[in-house]
């Protein structure tokens, strides 16, 4: 099987749009709460007709900057994406540096780089993974997901439904 993994810079969309027909879109971010020590990480996916299909929330305890913090968003997220055998998956994140990061070539010989080799390691394995760059605006349900993990107990997911509270903003 071929396995794919590409990116897409464009000119960082501004309010979002559907993936092509057969593909899922997922947007990732991660919100950092430095003064607890910790950050929350949202995802959500949605098909080419901007249905829902799941989301994903997550705290993690640590001090992280917000570039470490995305690439970790990317990192649970592929994961995650893996443990429910999706491909054809663009993955969209509003961090240009995180983004840089995924599609170059090279990692940085740091902990830093060796999240973001395992983040392309898993991509690569999954098949037909697409890294785009995306302005915030256009990110901004998985942004609500990354900050409202503050008042959930821990890590959740939601599959085909979303949790009340999401319905408003997606």
């Amino acid at each position: 099987m071929f396995n794919q993994v590409s990116s897409d810079l464009g000119a960082g969309a501004i309010a979002w749009s559907p993936p092509r027909v057969g593909w899922l879109k997922c947007n990732t971010n991660a919100a950092v709460f430095a003064d607890e020590g910790r950050v929350g990480l949202g995802s959500v996916i949605r098909d080419e007709s901007g249905k829902f299909v799941a989301a994903l929330c997550c705290n993690i305890r640590g001090n992280y900057s917000s570039r470490d913090a995305e690439v970790l968003s990317i990192h649970k997220l592929a994961l995650w994406l893996k443990s429910m055998k999706l491909s054809k998956v663009i993955i969209e994140t509003d961090c240009l540096q995180a983004f840089y990061a995924l599609v170059d070539r090279k990692s940085p010989l740091n902990s830093f780089g060796s999240l973001v080799l395992d983040c392309k390691c898993i991509a690569e394995s999954i098949g037909n993974i697409v890294f785009s760059f995306v302005k915030r605006s256009e990110n901004f349900v998985a942004h609500f997901i990354a900050r409202a993990e503050n008042s959930l107990p821990g890590r959740e997911e939601w599959r085909s439904v979303p949790p009340s509270w999401l319905i408003s903003v997606s």
